[in-house]
């Protein structure tokens, strides 16, 4: 297992295709980008969200799970800890459009 910051902001493409090479599973630390308000305001997450009907955070979760990564997100707040378990959930599956 590899474990460095990874989400839409930062993919960290070169880190995961070397861990793929090498049959390592990449952990991802910090999905939410520390809630940057650049991630989960920008306009394709906003829209993603909303036409699924979750949050932008579900949505970003979501996105780096389907990219086959484990997640650490982090809260202490039980209502986020519930959101976050969202991203699970399949009707917030996003399609190869919502991914690229």
């Amino acid at each position: 297992v590899n474990q460095f910051e990874a989400h839409p902001l930062l993919p960290s493409a070169a880190a995961v295709a070397a861990c793929r090479a090498s049959g390592v599973s990449v952990t991802a630390y910090a999905p939410l980008a520390q809630a940057a308000p650049a991630l989960l305001q920008a306009s394709a997450v906003q829209g993603i969200a909303k036409r699924l009907g979750v949050t932008p955070a579900t949505v970003v979760l979501r996105w780096g799970l389907q990219q086959g990564w484990a997640l650490i997100p982090r809260s202490t707040n039980a209502g986020r800890l519930a959101e976050n378990l969202r991203a699970l959930d399949s009707a917030a599956a996003l399609s190869e459009e919502d991914m690229a």
